[in-house]
């Protein structure tokens, strides 16, 4: 049975390693969708710049994911969050969602969105957001799934990739920015 919880402060130092096996694997895979970080990043979410939530089986890392607060709310997202009428402070950020590819279709990363939305309701977040590559049928059927509702499609971040911008109401029904 897979088993979700967020990294305490403890078990940052063990648990850094692992996240950095399942970080390489993503970073050799071909066809990655996602904008694989450097290890100081992962770092960092560990640390003080955000939550970790890792799955784990039997001992064994099957994946982790991130949740930042308004600290990595980029600016890009102040004309939705304007439109929405939504608070910067009141606004986490999904980061990062990283299976090991052995674990793809068990529901490792439903899991591990569910951590994530409590934890952030938990600490009074109104609103999630997330970018997501337009390739990547299967996170943007989860998070739609989870009453995420796609805002725009254009390029971001200094990178200048083309991402699915989405945002999620934690308060109450999901917003529409229409």
């Amino acid at each position: 049975m897979v088993h979700v919880a967020e990294v305490l402060v403890n078990e940052r130092a063990r648990a850094l390693p692992e996240l950095l096996r399942l970080v390489a694997l993503e970073r050799g895979r071909v066809g990655t969708l996602l904008n694989v970080q450097e290890p100081a990043f992962y770092e960092r979410m560990l640390g003080d710049g955000g939550a970790t939530f890792i799955a784990v089986e039997d001992g064994r890392l099957l994946g982790f994911a991130c949740l930042a607060g308004r600290e990595s709310v980029h600016p890009f997202w102040s004309p939705h969050l304007d439109r929405l009428g939504v608070d910067r402070s009141r606004t986490g950020v999904l980061i990062h969602a990283i299976v090991d590819p052995a674990a793809h279709g068990r529901g490792v990363g439903r899991a591990l969105l569910v951590a994530r939305m409590a934890a952030a309701r938990g600490r009074g977040l109104d609103l999630l957001v997330s970018t997501v590559d337009p390739d990547n049928a299967a996170c943007l059927g989860l998070l739609e799934g989870a009453g995420f509702r796609r805002l725009e499609t254009r390029r971001v971040y200094s990178a200048n990739v083309l991402r699915v911008l989405l945002a999620r109401d934690l308060a109450g029904a999901p917003r529409s920015a229409d």
